[in-house]
């Protein structure tokens, strides 16, 4: 909902800015709603890329609990992300458990 409302106060903002330079006569309409389109763009952009280089710092709670091992051991998910040999043996063993299950 918050999104939304946002969105929408955006899209009222480029529309005055847009009417602000057709009034002044500083661009044509086509020019000015072209101005507010490249203006959008490069926002875009920039915000893109921002939230790529904070998306590597983002931590979901799901993998932050212990992760159950066969055996009845709890291990931390940052630890198997980090350690490749130890990230191996924990998919064999979660591989294991599994077909365990499925017989």
């Amino acid at each position: 909902m918050v999104g939304v409302l946002l969105i929408s106060a955006w899209l009222e903002i480029m529309a005055a800015a847009v009417l602000e330079l057709v009034e002044h006569d500083v661009v044509a309409m086509g020019g000015a709603v072209l101005l507010a389109v490249a203006f959008d763009l490069l926002l875009v952009l920039i915000l893109f890329g921002v939230i790529r280089c904070k998306s590597r710092y983002l931590q979901f709670p799901a993998t932050l609990r212990p992760c159950p091992l066969g055996d009845g051991q709890h291990l931390l998910a940052s630890r198997i992300e980090i350690d490749p040999i130890f990230n191996l043996i924990f998919r064999l063993r979660l591989l294991e458990s599994v077909s365990c299950l499925q017989l």
